[in-house]
């Protein structure tokens, strides 16, 4: 129903200030199975909410439910053959490789931008158009986390830096405006004194 769905947030909301774990862990759980309907007119408006839940879930730190979220999307992401579905899924990967990329958890962030950059290179059975939303999703990533990564690629922490560097090495052709813009960024004082 519609009017129950666009409820659904608000009630999200409100378990999380309330910290009632198990109601919201259950929302979560019968949200997520939406995404297995048949009919893609239900998956897409599953991903949609989903889409929604993830990012109240990643503000309240709710990490169990938003990794649920982002693991389910991320499967569905090999199977799904509507391309209007797909865009859904891969706009919310790539909104979940963000909030993973700011929280420093690199791997599972590149884990998510390979699987979309496979498929903005791949012939798939959805055709053309699920290369497009892959690739796009992959831009967005790489125009939103401009200033996090050059913050990484510069920190005097080599973690950080090795981390950063694996998430930019999904970016493929997309991480040539981050590599550039961190090169410019650098605080190496080699760079800025003349040869003698």
């Amino acid at each position: 129903d519609p009017v129950v769905r666009q409820r659904l947030p608000e009630i999200l909301k409100a378990l999380c200030a309330m910290a009632m774990q198990e109601p919201l862990e259950k929302l979560t759980d019968k949200m997520i199975q939406n995404l297995q309907n048949s009919a893609p007119v239900v998956r897409e408006s599953a991903v949609k909410t989903i889409r929604v839940f993830e990012e109240i879930l990643a503000s309240n730190r709710k990490e169990k439910p938003f990794a649920q979220i982002v693991s389910s999307l991320h499967a569905m992401a090999e199977t799904e053959s509507a391309p209007d579905v797909y865009g859904h899924i891969a706009e919310a990967l790539q909104v979940a490789a963000m909030e993973l990329l700011v929280h420093w958890r690199f791997e599972e962030s590149a884990g998510l931008l390979a699987t979309l950059r496979r498929h903005s290179r791949e012939e798939s059975p959805i055709g053309h158009k699920k290369k497009l939303l892959a690739a796009k999703a992959i831009h967005e990533f790489a125009t939103r986390g401009l200033d996090v990564i050059c913050a990484d690629l510069n920190a005097p922490i080599k973690d950080r830096q090795n981390g950063s560097q694996k998430v930019l090495a999904e970016l493929g052709e997309e991480a040539v405006g981050p590599l550039v813009e961190a090169v410019k960024r650098s605080v190496d004082l080699r760079a800025a004194v003349p040869p003698a």
